[in-house]
């Protein structure tokens, strides 16, 4: 049978119409693509091109050979996403969330509940690609910050989480007990690098701010820790963070009011297609908004 990569490269050839421009799109060399053509020719033991001074053009066997390699990879792909898919739902449960503190919620969940599962997280704030994710079988659970009624999905409401301002003991805003975006836009903040969907927040409503976002974690910490710069925070992230910003001394925590500066989650799965999370949806239930 013809080497599934040579088959790919078929394909591309027909989608592409030149060596050349198969050769760039595959990121290969035109003479290995033209070598990977006549091996496909002498393992198919046909002529698949018409050659002329141009260059090569599929014949009729050739479109044929194209149209039955599509079928080939389709059933190939899927193959391997079946597998894989089902090795992962039996030796670990892959989280994707829009946020990263209720996915330490729930991977603390898991790890109680789940004593002999490994847990892998993937955290993104693009609500499309979490239920594409979800909905293809490469996570068994997503969380997500506002309810969904898809045929077919479990959708349970477990936390609520508002964002504070860590503002420093004497600055001006101090005085105020709470604060609208509006109020420090144009103030300079520093930003944890992973915090999923809040990103977007932060850039849509303080667009004269500049965002310090922190190549690392760590990194946000040494500068929250040892400047005078605005950073966010949270009740909840405060109970998951480092322990030097569990509680401020230098700072106070100022609550945000807007709208969008509160989320509620929603952890969501497929009925039926997720048996081993019933005890975890069963937990988030009775876990309550937070």
């Amino acid at each position: 049978m013809p080497d599934i990569d040579h088959l790919r490269q078929l394909v591309a050839f027909a989608d592409k119409g030149t060596l050349s421009g198969t050769a760039r799109e595959l990121h290969k060399s035109q003479p290995a693509v033209s070598l990977t053509m006549q091996r496909l020719e002498t393992e198919f033991k046909v002529d698949l091109f018409d050659r002329s001074n141009n260059g090569i053009a599929l014949n009729d066997n050739g479109h044929l050979a194209v149209t039955l390699a599509r079928h080939v990879i389709e059933q190939y792909d899927s193959m391997l996403a079946s597998v894989r898919q089902f090795d992962a739902r039996h030796r670990s449960i892959v989280i994707a969330a829009c946020a990263p503190v209720p996915m330490l919620v729930i991977r603390r969940m898991i790890e109680r509940l789940y004593l002999s599962v490994s847990v892998r997280q993937i955290l993104d704030g693009d609500d499309a690609l979490l239920m594409r994710m979800l909905v293809s079988g490469d996570c068994q659970l997503i969380v997500l910050n506002h309810p969904i009624s898809d045929k077919g999905l479990t959708c349970v409401p477990f936390m609520r989480e508002s964002l504070t301002l860590a503002v420093p003991k004497g600055h001006i805003l101090e005085r105020f007990e709470a604060l609208h975006f509006s109020d420090f836009n144009g103030y300079n903040i520093v930003l944890n690098p992973d915090i999923g969907f809040w990103m977007d927040v932060c850039r849509r409503h303080l667009p004269a701010s500049h965002l310090l976002v922190q190549r690392t974690s760590d990194a946000f910490g040494v500068i929250a820790e040892n400047s005078d710069i605005f950073y966010f925070s949270t009740s909840q992230s405060r109970d998951y963070a480092a322990k030097v910003l569990r509680s401020d001394a230098r700072r106070t925590f100022i609550p945000i009011v807007d709208s969008e500066a509160t989320a509620t989650y929603y952890a969501v799965c497929r009925i039926g297609r997720s048996p081993s999370l019933t005890a975890l949806m069963e937990e988030l239930g009775r876990f309550g908004i937070q």
